[in-house]
């Protein structure tokens, strides 16, 4: 794995300084960099330690310089040659924002959704349905007790839930402003679908690390899952993991965390850490396939938002039928 930033590991030995030779010199033209970057110079020198030829690195203007043993220097470049060959560069989509026509109906559709539950629980009894706000919440809240039993939809259900029309106000605003971020590099069915996995994993996650009688609703660990995502998302480029890029948004997600995730005596830090965790993966694997296939086109977003949809309501049948 190319790790950019860092120095490129490096091997000395006793040779003297006048016996050293820059291996890109002995390359094939197919083979020479005009400039030589971090990234290229870890995977190389990690070539030349596999094999253990000895190798020194420097670094200027010009960017990096591996050297070799001129004993040797033909060798290593006959390694790096060979590394290129087996590894050609693989044609990249390059992760920028823009938005997708599928974006506003989708985004919606859900939020329309998650404000009738939500309207449902507080306001609307159904007698008809023996259902009252109660309800609703018995039914669907992340009870952990029951997750581990097997009712694995309260994890999808309690992220429609909220305790309070504040606790729905801050989820939507806030998850909002993440959720859009998210839709603009990913595609907005894409990015709803991280959104419900993201809270569904958090809140499994959670129940497992909590057990007894814990119980929980609200979004709010998909909001955080939204917000490891874009991060993960960053963290891709040109097919390698950037430690560099990917520290400020998360980064930043961790301070999100410790302002908005660990205040008030109700608030469920397990939940906001994990949907945040589970946020990371899903990011990381969406922003790979990006850059291999390029962003989803419309079909495909209309797809995947119709399973995150199509999630949501099932977890809701599989918990009114139970």
């Amino acid at each position: 794995m190319a790790m950019t930033g860092q120095a490129p590991p490096a091997e000395t030995s006793a040779h003297s300084k006048s016996q050293w030779s820059d291996v890109s010199l002995a390359l094939p033209d197919e083979y020479r960099r005009a400039r030589i970057d971090d990234d290229t110079a870890w995977d190389w020198t990690l070539v030349l330690k596999a094999r253990r030829i000895p190798h020194r690195t420097s670094h200027d203007e010009d960017g990096w310089h591996i050297l070799a043993p001129m004993a040797r220097v033909s060798e290593a470049a006959w390694e790096i040659a060979a590394y290129e060959t087996e590894n050609p560069p693989q044609s990249k989509h390059p992760i920028t924002p823009s938005l997708h026509s599928g974006f506003e109906a989708q985004g919606v559709a859900l939020v329309m959704a998650m404000t009738a539950v939500h309207y449902a629980v507080i306001t609307r009894p159904l007698p008809s349905w023996s259902l009252y706000p109660e309800d609703w919440v018995r039914l669907g809240a992340a009870n952990a007790r029951l997750i581990l039993s097997g009712q694995w939809w309260r994890s999808v259900t309690a992220l429609t839930l909220h305790a309070d029309p504040a606790h729905f106000l801050g989820n939507a605003v806030i998850g909002g402003v993440f959720v859009a971020c998210l839709c603009r590099v990913s595609g907005s069915g894409a990015a709803w679908l991280m959104f419900v996995l993201s809270g569904m994993l958090g809140n499994l996650a959670n129940a497992w690390m909590r057990g007894g009688g814990h119980i929980s609703v609200g979004a709010s660990t998909a909001v955080f899952g939204a917000v490891g995502a874009l991060g993960a998302l960053s963290m891709v480029r040109e097919g390698r993991l950037d430690f560099r890029r990917a520290a400020a948004p998360v980064v930043a997600g961790l301070a999100l965390l410790g302002m908005l995730g660990t205040g008030g005596e109700r608030t469920d830090l397990g939940a906001h850490l994990f949907g945040f965790m589970a946020g990371l993966p899903l990011g990381a694997s969406c922003g790979r396939l990006i850059m291999v296939h390029g962003v989803p086109r419309q079909e495909m977003q209309w797809i995947l938002g119709i399973l995150a949809l199509g999630l949501i309501v099932l977890s809701w049948t599989l918990a009114l039928a139970n």
